[in-house]
C-alpha cells in the first residue's frame, strides 16, 4: 500500500509497510507505518509520519553509522533539536519491538523535498567536499546537453569565500537566504562547452541568491538566468574575450555587479534592473530596462545596437525559497508591482510561504496524482526531474504558487491537446521546461478569464525538438488568454540543433 498525503504537510513517502497478523481472536489486523513528513516550530523540525493500528514507538537517533536509543514514543509525532540528524523509530507490538514495522527517517535538510537530486549544504560542511561535489556535477553536466539529470544545489546562509560555483545543463543553484549577501563565494566560473569551444549551446541553467567576491565568468546562452546576485568584481558573459568564444543571449535581472560587465562575444543580452559598473560594449542587440551604470555605446539601436529603457516597466520579482531559523523553509512572495531602476533586494513588503503550505512532488508522480495535489492545493513544487505527463495538468486554485527546482522539466509522453491548462486567476508560476516525445497541441495555456488582476510568469522554457529521435509536432507552445500577465524570461524555441530539428 502507497498511501501518499496532500494535506498542508510536505508529503514524503520514505518507506512504508502493511503487514498483516490476526488478533487472539481470529480477526485480522492491519498494521502500517510510513508516509513521513516535515514541519517547522520555532526553529526545531517536527517530523510526522502515519502509524495505523501501532500506538507506541521507539525512537532512535543515528550517529555516524549507529542507531541509540532516544525515548519512547506514544503518538506518531516527534520534535528534533537540530535540522540535521537522522533518525529510525521502531513500532512496539505488545510492548516489544518489532523490525517489520521499522521507520528510516532522513533529516530535515535531507528529506523534506523527497528528491536525491536536491542536495542542501551548510557552510559547516567540509568545504573540500562542497567543492568535489561542485566540480564532479559540473564535470558531466557540461557536457551533455539532452541529459537527463535534473540538479538543484542549495546553500544555506553562511560564508563559502573559499568555494568557486560552476554549473552546467540543468542545474540550479541557490542561496537560502533573505539576502544575497547571506551566502559568499569567491567566484563563479561558467566556461565554454567542453567540446565546443564556445557557449552558443551552454543553455538550460540558472544561479539566484548568491555572492561573489572575486571576478567571475557566465559563458552561457539562451534558457538560462542569473538573479538577486552580488558581484563584487568583474563579470564576463563569454570565454575568451574579444569574440573567440561564441556565445549569444542571455538574463540577469535584480542583481548588483561593482565592476564592469564585459560581454565579449555576446550577440545578445537582456539586462533587467541591475546595477554595474561599466558595460564595455555591444555587438548584435543588447536590451538594458531599469538599469543604473555607464552603458558603452551610446545611442539608439540603428546604430549601436543597444537599446535603453530607463525605467522598467510594471514588474514583479520572482519568488524565491529561503531558510528561515525560525520558521524553516519557504518561499519569499512580493505583489508589489512597481516601475523602477536598479536592483532591490529589500522584503519588507513581501510574504513568507512556509513549505509546509506546498505540496512537493517528484517525477514518480503520474498526471493523475499531481492533478490530485493541484484540486487540493493551491502551492506546488516540481522537485527535479523528468515528468510523464499522459494526460492535461490543471490549475484551479487561485493565486496559486506553480515553482519548479533544477529545470524540472514537463514532458508529453502522448498525444495531448495541452500538457498545463491554468483555469484560475493571479497566479505565479517560475523555473519549469516543457517538452514533447509526441504530438502535441499546445503546451502551456492560460484559460480565457478577464477577471485576472496579475499574474507572474518567470523563468519558462520551451523546447519542440532536439532532446528525442522521435518525430514530433508541436503546434503552440503558449497561449495567454487572460490580462495583466507579466512575462519576464522565456525561451520559447524550436531546436536548430540536437536530434529532430528542422
Amino acid at each position: 500500500m502507497v498511501k501518499r498525503g496532500f494535506n498542508l504537510f510536505v508529503p514524503v513517502l520514505l518507506a512504508s509497510f502493511l503487514l498483516h497478523s490476526c488478533s487472539s481472536s481470529g480477526e485480522e489486523i492491519k498494521r502500517y507505518l510510513g508516509d513521513v513528513s516535515y514541519s517547522f516550530n520555532n526553529g526545531k523540525p517536527v517530523f510526522n509520519f502515519v502509524s495505523e493500528n501501532i500506538s507506541e514507538f521507539n525512537l532512535y537517533r543515528k550517529v555516524d553509522d549507529t542507531y541509540y536509543f532516544v525515548e519512547k514514543l506514544s503518538e506518531s509525532t516527534f520534535t528534533s533539536e537540530e535540522i540535521r540528524r537522522e533518525y529510525k523509530v521502531v513500532g512496539l507490538i505488545d510492548g516489544k519491538e518489532s523490525e517489520d514495522y521499522s521507520l528510516n527517517i532522513k533529516s530535515y535538510i535531507d528529506g523534506v523535498f523527497n528528491n536525491e537530486q536536491v542536495k542542501i549544504f551548510s557552510s559547516r560542511d567540509d568545504h573540500e567536499i562542497i567543492q568535489k561535489y561542485v566540480n564532479d556535477k559540473y564535470a558531466y553536466l557540461s557536457i551533455d546537453e539532452w541529459n537527463e539529470d535534473r540538479v538543484e544545489i542549495l546553500f544555506l546562509p553562511g560564508d563559502y569565500s573559499d568555494i568557486t560555483l560552476k554549473n552546467g545543463y540543468y542545474t540550479s543553484i541557490r542561496g537560502l537566504g533573505y539576502s544575497p549577501d547571506d551566502c559568499i563565494f569567491k567566484s563563479l566560473q561558467t566556461r565554454n562547452h567542453p567540446n565546443t569551444g564556445n557557449a552558443l549551446i551552454n543553455f538550460w541553467r540558472s544561479m539566484e541568491n548568491l555572492s561573489f567576491r572575486e571576478d567571475s565568468m557566465w559563458a552561457i546562452s539562451q534558457a538560462t538566468a542569473i538573479r538577486r546576485a552580488h558581484f563584487g568584481g568583474n563579470l564576463l558573459l563569454s570565454d575568451n574575450d574579444g569574440g573567440n568564444g561564441w556565445s549569444s543571449g542571455g538574463f540577469i535581472a535584480n542583481s548588483s555587479i561593482e565592476g564592469t560587465v564585459n560581454p565579449g562575444s555576446q550577440q545578445q543580452f537582456l539586462m533587467r534592473n541591475d546595477s554595474f559598473g561599466k558595460w564595455t560594449h555591444s555587438n548584435m542587440n543588447m536590451v538594458f530596462e531599469g538599469n543604473v551604470g555607464e552603458i558603452v555605446p551610446q545611442g539608439d539601436w540603428i546604430t549601436t545596437k543597444t537599446t535603453v529603457k530607463e525605467e522598467s516597466l510594471n514588474i514583479i520579482e520572482k519568488p524565491f525559497l529561503v531558510f528561515d531559523d525560525v520558521k524553516g523553509f519557504g518561499y519569499v512572495v512580493s505583489n508589489d508591482l512597481h516601475k523602477g531602476k536598479g536592483y532591490d533586494w529589500s522584503t519588507s513588503e513581501a510574504s513568507f510561504v512556509p513549505l509546509s503550505e506546498f505540496a512537493v512532488v517528484n517525477s514518480s508522480y503520474t498526471a493523475d496524482e499531481i492533478n490530485e495535489v493541484l484540486k487540493t492545493n493551491k502551492n506546488i513544487v516540481f522537485s527535479p526531474g523528468i515528468y510523464n505527463i499522459d494526460k492535461t495538468l490543471e490549475v484551479v486554485n487561485d493565486d496559486s504558487l506553480i515553482v519548479g527546482m533544477g529545470y524540472a522539466t514537463l514532458s508529453a509522453e502522448k498525444k495531448l491537446e495541452t500538457i498545463m491548462s491554468v483555469k484560475s486567476i493571479n497566479n505565479k508560476m517560475s523555473s519549469l521546461l516543457f517538452q514533447a516525445n509526441a504530438n502535441v497541441s499546445n503546451y502551456l495555456v492560460f484559460e480565457d478569464n478577464q477577471d485576472n488582476e496579475t499574474t507572474l510568469l518567470s523563468d519558462l522554457f520551451f523546447r519542440v525538438g532536439g532532446h528525442s529521435t522521435k518525430d514530433i509536432k508541436v503546434d503552440t507552445c503558449l497561449t495567454i488568454n487572460q490580462p495583466n500577465v507579466i512575462i519576464d524570461n522565456f525561451w520559447i524555441w524550436r531546436a536548430d540543433h540536437g536530434k529532430n530539428i528542422g
